[in-house]
């Protein structure tokens, strides 16, 4: 086998698994089941919660009347 020739299996396996990582993304497979919260989130009234940063401004208060 000639150099010329490794080095193309080498270029054509890097492409290759450069493609597969590429493709899979950012994802992770997760073993198991799923299952609710325990103890299960539940409402709050609307004078119990503090939203950090809100000001005066339209949009706060649309945000804030479809509560």
């Amino acid at each position: 086998m000639s150099a010329a020739r490794g080095r193309r299996r080498w270029a054509l396996l890097a492409a290759v698994v450069s493609g597969l990582v590429a493709l899979t993304g950012c994802s992770v497979v997760v073993v198991g089941r799923g299952s609710p919260a325990r103890p299960p989130v539940t409402d709050v009234g609307a004078g119990d919660t503090d939203v950090v940063g809100a000001t005066g401004e339209e949009v706060d208060v649309l945000a804030h009347a479809m509560r």
